[in-house]
């Protein structure tokens, strides 16, 4: 073999290598790309399942809450005239009532296992005793809340605020079934 044909035939030989490695390094790039995709898909599904887990031991408190706390049972009349009462009551101890309680209407719309009575009211007071008062009206223990303010300055004395507030008592009607949340 003459040294023209060696060159020639070495030559070759690095040609093929360096085809060899860069089909080669082709494939083994598209196959990382592929398992970099597929890693990609399964961290997204394990965030995606630990949000989800993340609910469910939230939602598992709030019903473990909901048990140890149950709405009463009554009937939306009898709700919002103790609520109407709760309110006036609540009232007396520091804030005036520029208007007095009103039951709002009862929703037919309400779906689940309890039931809402509402009542609209507007009292005035200092901030403070304003304050007081809504931390009084809400209270999740009893089913009670606040689901509505409106706040403005009183138009006759600075130092004072109107407050017009929605309270909702929830309760169980009665005659549901009993039940467990689980």
């Amino acid at each position: 073999m003459s040294e023209r044909e060696k060159k020639l035939l070495g030559l070759m030989v690095v040609i093929t290598f360096v085809m060899l490695n860069l089909f080669g390094f082709r494939l083994l790039h598209a196959k990382m790309e592929a398992k970099e995709r597929q890693t990609e898909q399964m961290l997204e599904e394990v965030s995606t399942f630990d949000s989800m887990i993340q609910g469910m031991v939230e939602a598992e408190s709030e019903r473990e809450w909901l048990n140890n706390n149950p709405p009463m049972v009554s009937t939306f009349g009898k709700v919002g005239g103790e609520l109407v009462e709760v309110i006036k009551r609540a009232a007396a101890k520091g804030v005036q009532m520029t208007k007095q309680p009103q039951p709002l209407q009862q929703n037919l719309n309400e779906v689940g296992n309890y039931r809402s009575a509402s009542c609209e009211v507007i009292v005035n007071g200092r901030d403070m005793e304003i304050y007081r008062w809504l931390l009084e009206m809400h209270e999740p223990t009893l089913a009670r809340t606040v689901s509505s303010i409106t706040i403005t300055p009183a138009k006759s004395d600075d130092t004072r605020m109107d407050c017009r507030a929605v309270i909702t008592q929830w309760f169980k009607p009665a005659g549901a079934e009993s039940f467990d949340i689980e």
